[in-house]
């Protein structure tokens, strides 16, 4: 695994986490990672609220790197916690 893409995903997971919402809402089962063309790395969570509102993590990465003003990512990667969830799911892994 390439020192960037470890460096990504190794951010990507710090974010994740279990937080206490109100029930059927979630936040923190997947986090992303986006690295710029100026080398700078954006990290986000996703929101799962139950009326349907909320966004991915990936959606919140960009907008931290936008409130930076940033506004060329050039690499990004998702993780999502823990391998069960990830087949709950349906996705992809990726080692």
């Amino acid at each position: 695994m390439n020192e960037l893409r470890t460096q990504l995903i190794e951010a990507a997971q710090t974010v994740c986490g279990d937080f206490a919402l109100q029930k059927d809402f979630s936040a923190g089962e997947v986090g992303a990672a986006i690295r710029t063309a100026k080398g700078r790395v954006y990290t986000g969570i996703c929101i799962d609220l139950g009326s349907g509102l909320g966004f991915c993590a990936e959606v919140a990465a960009i907008a931290d790197m936008l409130k930076h003003r940033e506004t060329e990512p050039a690499v990004s990667y998702a993780v999502i916690r823990g391998e069960q969830m990830a087949k709950e799911r349906n996705y992809n892994l990726v080692s």
